[in-house]
């Protein structure tokens, strides 16, 4: 009987332990809750924050960084020079940045902006064409105009002339029928640098016919905002200087559609070119309506004759016109441009508990899913700019830069102030569970260990009670 005794105990034993062990795995898998925002039990910034334009001390006392800069201003307009703050704050779900220019002590909003240039993976540029590559991908900006209380325009509706454009290059052409000499470059150089030639060749009637296809991506013209500056097209001309060694009955360029077809047919679409055997310009404006949503011309030069011919263009380029860029005078800042899509801005004219005289402040809201490569383990890089009266000396705006600048310095990744943010990246919101990369749903209850696991031990628990007693009867 204590054998007996002894058997039972170690079956409650085994039961029991496999119970709790089953019950620490549950309680392991369920414990990686969303991190507290703040520390200290303090509320949620998200919960305290109101975006009103007036820096409230409770709110912002939650900041991660409150960064102290000095300004040398001119004084004329009443600011005055000092010290100047930016906080920076965040959440799970929002970047907060609080501006209080203590500096800017005129409540004129005429002329007045604020700009706000983001480096969300640390990239390193130093041009404007490589600050641009980093647009939507690490790169943010906002370029506010608080005079119109919206967006700083980016155009402006003013189309100076027009500019040259050539051939990009020889995928940008297709001769269907006939034989050509030359490449892109013959198109655009000048007379005496040799042309592009083609000859006819016969077709199924006896006639002798050239044909050549063009598809020319208008964004390659562009070297900054390629898909921006194609909707401010406002003119396109054709200027083409050719010359036949015959005079031929048809030579026409017919513009294709914008859906990618064409109608031969369609005198709004066919342009009659040089036939004869002199060398001669034809110039006219193709319909920007034929160009399509992302920047494609497409069009068509054939030629018919009843004897063969040979047709050489010496001159194939074209006359571009657009609404230029909307450039902040005496800034260096070119391209006023936007990219958040999402957030939510505010200013006031108050005083903080760093000046006593009302002087102006900003609060800014950035919902995180609007700044790509936020979630990369790297500093943020800010760049802080404006007017409002506030300028520096002799200069039409004032900047919060890691150097010392005439300018702003967006396009250069070394002018750009970095602050290690505690929620970049943030933590994880769940466990990733090593190994586990099935389909199946791993919050089901497990086979082993797990409730058949309890039930296999108990039974051999049992099976051996009973051996036991019938051996010792």
């Amino acid at each position: 009987m204590k054998k007996i005794g002894i058997a039972l105990f170690i079956s409650f034993l085994l039961i029991n332990t496999t119970i709790m062990s089953w019950n620490c795995d549950t309680i392991t898998k369920n414990i990686y809750k969303k991190p507290q925002e703040t520390s200290e039990n303090k509320p949620k910034i998200s919960q305290i924050f109101e975006i009103d334009g007036f820096l409230n001390d409770s709110a912002w006392a939650l900041a991660q960084y409150e960064d102290e800069f000095n300004l040398t201003v001119d004084e004329a307009n009443g600011d005055v020079n000092g010290y100047n703050y930016m906080y920076l704050a965040e959440d799970f779900d929002n970047l907060y940045i609080g501006l209080d220019l203590c500096s800017d002590q005129t409540d004129d909003e005429e002329g007045e902006w604020l700009s706000i240039f983001l480096n969300t993976n640390e990239s390193t540029f130093s041009s404007e064409a490589e600050w641009e590559d980093f647009r939507n991908n690490g790169m943010e900006s906002l370029v506010y105009d608080v005079d119109r209380n919206k967006e700083y325009r980016f155009f402006k509706d003013y189309t100076a002339g027009g500019v040259r454009e050539d051939f990009n290059s020889d995928n940008e052409y297709n001769v269907v029928k006939g034989s050509s000499e030359g490449d892109y470059t013959n198109f655009n150089d000048a007379p005496s640098d040799g042309s592009f030639n083609i000859t006819s060749v016969e077709n199924q009637t006896s006639q002798y016919v050239t044909w050549i296809d063009f598809e020319i991506d208008v964004k390659k013209w562009f070297n900054l905002f390629p898909e921006l500056f194609i909707q401010e097209i406002q003119l396109l001309e054709f200027r083409i200087l050719s010359r036949n060694n015959i005079s031929i009955s048809e030579h026409n360029l017919a513009v294709w559609y914008d859906n990618a077809t064409y109608n031969l047919n369609d005198p709004n679409q066919v342009i009659k070119l040089n036939n004869e055997s002199t060398s001669d310009y034809d110039e006219f404006k193709y319909g920007i309506g034929n160009m399509t949503e992302n920047g494609i011309i497409r069009f068509s030069i054939y030629s018919k004759h009843d004897d063969p011919f040979k047709t050489k263009y010496t001159i194939f380029d074209f006359m571009l016109g657009y609404n230029y860029s909307q450039e902040i005078p005496a800034t260096g800042l070119k391209y006023p441009y936007t990219s958040l899509n999402n957030y939510e801005i505010a200013w006031g004219f108050s005083n903080s508990s760093h000046n006593q005289t009302d002087h102006r402040m900003f609060e800014i809201r950035i919902p995180k899913s609007e700044l790509e490569q936020y979630n990369t383990d790297t500093d943020l890089g800010v760049l802080v700019g404006g007017y409002g009266t506030m300028a520096m000396p002799d200069e039409n705006f004032w900047v919060y830069s890691a150097l010392s600048t005439i300018y702003m310095p967006e396009e250069d990744s070394s002018y750009y102030n970095y602050y290690d943010m505690a929620l970049k990246p943030a933590p994880s919101l769940s466990p990733t569970i090593s190994g586990d990369d099935d389909d199946d749903d791993d919050s089901a209850t497990p086979a082993v260990p797990g409730y058949n696991l309890i039930l296999i031990l108990a039974s051999i628990g049992i099976i051996s009670i009973f051996i036991l007693k019938k051996r010792y009867k």
